[in-house]
């Protein structure tokens, strides 16, 4: 089952650094921008399983191709950061074990106590973090080609944000096409930051209906299955996503100036409403 990045919300207060940097990184414009993914995603599932259930395990890697204003008038960045000349990536990692299945048959997803693919740490996990992003400016838009190389090069870059789910959420409507028989369906997920120097701004997620929970952090995906028989990742996505930006003018994200930071303040988790 595939859990995209589709629209997504992000304020935050983004540092910003300076033109002598030795670490480009993507541009986000004032106000809203818009993100455009594409995530690749496998599940494992556990010892008896024939479907995907409570405690199977879902992993995937996701890159971005470019960022725009809302109406997509104006390009800020884009893959390889032909905009501004150079190479320029933005990719990442996610894991999450479905945790209960509700009575409309939605799958509720908790962070699993490992990884098997190493790259969250368990300490991590027992964070809830489920979600890392990466910055890259040494190479080009990497190819998601088997799972070992996907796994590599989409982690191997200057850590920009990790993302929990502590006081947050992330659940999926999974179905399959009678016609087809392809498994697809929708997702909608609040996550936090974790160990960020980005400001801690609370957004009231305003299209979800499961949880009612104050987060940094929202959005709304679609998955499906691969249509690429020949392909290692079970399923596929190309989706927009949508950021917010507090403070006026173009800021430039990245993960060198994020690291060593203190003062991170972690939220509280809040109670889900049913």
């Amino acid at each position: 089952m595939r859990t995209t990045l589709r629209t997504l919300i992000l304020s935050a207060a983004i540092m910003v650094i300076a033109a002598g940097s030795a670490f480009a990184a993507p541009v986000l414009g004032p106000g809203l921008n818009k993100i455009f993914f594409n995530n690749f995603e496998n599940v494992i599932l556990q010892e008896g399983q024939e479907v995907a259930g409570v405690g199977s395990t879902f992993y995937g890697i996701l890159t971005a191709q470019n960022i725009t204003n809302l109406d997509q008038s104006t390009t800020y960045w884009n893959s390889d950061d032909t905009v501004a000349g150079g190479f320029d990536t933005l990719t990442g990692y996610f894991l999450l074990e479905v945790t209960s299945i509700d009575g409309f048959g939605n799958f509720i997803f908790g962070a699993p106590s490992t990884d098997p693919n190493g790259i969250i740490s368990d300490a991590e996990l027992g964070d809830e973090v489920v979600l890392k992003l990466y910055a890259d400016s040494t190479e080009s838009v990497p190819d998601a080609g088997t799972v070992a190389d996907g796994l590599t090069t989409y982690t191997d870059g200057n850590t920009w944000l990790d993302l929990t789910l502590d006081g947050g959420y992330w659940w999926s409507t999974p179905t399959i096409d009678p016609t087809s028989g392809l498994v697809q369906g929708d997702t909608w997920f609040g996550l936090n930051y974790y160990n960020s120097s980005f400001a801690d701004i609370i957004l009231n997620d305003p299209a979800e209906a499961l949880f009612d929970l104050d987060v940094n952090l929202y959005g709304e995906s679609t998955f499906q299955t691969n249509p690429n028989a020949g392909s290692e990742w079970a399923f596929i996505s190309d989706d927009p996503a949508v950021l917010a930006t507090p403070e006026p003018g173009t800021l430039l994200i990245t993960g060198a100036g994020l690291l060593g930071l203190a003062g991170f303040r972690r939220r509280q988790k809040k109670n889900a409403a049913a």
